[in-house]
């Protein structure tokens, strides 16, 4: 279940696939499933490229192809899909025990069609609206 107003906008628009512009705020890892690490993007600030309403505050993606070449601060337009994913520890390690239950969480996926938005397009009308949006509690 989502926890808060913003995932729900994402959880509301399950299965759909959309323009999405955000902002790269950093890299970073985490151990896969195989116990290798994967490089990892942090995108902020997620916003529906058409109709300029705020999706989420962030997400995590998996770097691949499609983020060759970006660096921090980028600010970055893309098409994705909404999927569910379950998130928490569903193991046996005592040391585990107190934590939350696993949960349903919603994501964007397939990430496709990235264009690096230049500083003229990223002070334009249409980033402005997503400013203004922020804005709003």
């Amino acid at each position: 279940m989502a926890k808060s107003k913003v995932r729900k906008a994402l959880a509301a628009r399950n299965g759909e696939r959309f323009s999405v512009v955000a902002t790269v705020e950093r890299f970073g890892s985490r151990r896969g499933w195989r116990g290798r690490d994967e490089e990892t993007v942090l995108l902020v600030d997620l916003f529906d490229a058409a109709q300029a309403t705020r999706l989420c505050d962030h997400l995590w993606f998996k770097v691949g192809k499609w983020a060759a070449g970006l660096t921090i601060g980028d600010r970055i337009r893309f098409d994705a899909r909404v999927g569910t994913y379950e998130k928490g520890y569903r193991g046996h390690r005592e040391d585990a025990w107190d934590a939350p239950p696993p949960s349903t969480d919603w994501r964007l996926g397939r990430p496709t069609k990235v264009v690096r938005l230049t500083e003229q397009q990223a002070t334009g009308i249409e980033v402005d609206s997503f400013t203004e949006t922020l804005k709003e509690p």
